[in-house]
């Protein structure tokens, strides 16, 4: 498997679990479908960045994402790109927040 390949396999699943659920998470408690489609859309131009190997820009993105809807899947990609830009103490301190509620909000692969 090619590390593009990689990398788009992880974002998609990354992604995966920003669809609504019938039960309300505690990652979603109060956060509009505005704001969930307005975070989704970021969390796409960022993965487009990532695989352009923009870590950067894709960052600005994933912040914009999170700062409409802080969804762990979404700061699971921010800590790939801080890990790409050297930052590994944002980063551990991002995959905190990604963690925060266990496996149930990323992919079991994510997660692992």
């Amino acid at each position: 498997m090619t590390t593009r390949a990689w990398a788009l396999g992880i974002l998609i699943a990354a992604a995966v679990p920003l669809t609504a659920t019938a039960d309300p998470q505690p990652w979603s408690v109060g956060v509009s479908e505005a704001q969930k489609n307005s975070a989704k859309k970021q969390l796409d131009a960022g993965n487009a960045l990532f695989l352009d190997k923009k870590y950067s820009e894709a960052l600005e993105k994933y912040k914009a994402a999170v700062a409409e809807w802080d969804h762990p899947a979404i700061r699971f990609n921010i800590v790939r790109c801080l890990i790409q830009l050297d930052k590994p103490v944002e980063a551990s301190d991002n995959l905190k927040l990604a963690l925060k509620y266990g496996a149930a909000p990323l992919e079991e692969a994510v997660y692992a």
